[in-house]
């Protein structure tokens, strides 16, 4: 049973994953933002769709540690990159 409620929580993880990529590719593409900072917005998505691909290549074992630290560094881009547009935000009221 425990099995069952760690792997549904697992794809639960990863179905949010992947609504935040989703969420950072139609703000990069929708939003009034610059040229580079739209291309840093794609970036980050391509890079946080690989932090939420990588746990899906370990099946049901689960992630070594080092694994894990990786998929966390690779959500590092998207936060940055959501904190760039959110600080430009500002500034421009």
């Amino acid at each position: 049973m425990a099995g069952a409620v760690l792997l549904t929580a697992k794809w639960a993880v990863n179905l949010a994953g992947l609504l935040w990529v989703a969420a950072t590719v139609v703000t990069a593409i929708g939003a009034h933002l610059p040229d580079r900072l739209r291309r840093a917005g794609g970036f980050a998505a391509l890079a946080g769709l690989a932090a939420v691909v990588v746990p899906w290549t370990t099946g049901t074992d689960g992630m070594s540690p080092t694994l894990e630290q990786l998929c966390y560094a690779l959500q590092l881009p998207v936060m940055i990159w959501y904190g760039a547009v959110g600080w430009r935000l500002i500034r421009r009221r």
